[in-house]
């Protein structure tokens, strides 16, 4: 399964709005002032397709991990994506179990 990210206002719209939140919520990059909820969504974007080649939520932490290394220009610690991968691999494994 590939995410077509031309779709991401249609089928994927409620996923990319968990993840955006997932994001906001933990706020790993210090960019949450409580008003600027969709901070997040150009991330969201190229995280979003990469995830049906994730098989573990160690995979989702790298993903991520690159992606922040991406848009922010730094390279962080492993560690500090976990439970932000946690939270979405729960959110794409409830996804995906709905499209069954």
């Amino acid at each position: 399964m590939t995410i077509d990210k031309n779709v991401i206002s249609g089928k994927y719209r409620k996923l990319y709005y968990c993840i955006s939140a997932i994001l906001f919520a933990n706020d790993i990059e210090g960019i949450n002032f409580e008003t600027n909820d969709d901070e997040y969504e150009p991330e969201v974007e190229t995280i979003l397709p990469r995830l049906p080649e994730t098989e573990t939520i160690e995979d989702i932490q790298v993903v991520v991990q690159e992606e922040f290394a991406r848009w922010f220009g730094e390279k962080r610690e492993l560690d500090e994506f976990y439970i932000v991968a946690k939270e979405i691999w729960a959110a794409w494994n409830t996804y995906k179990s709905g499209m069954s």
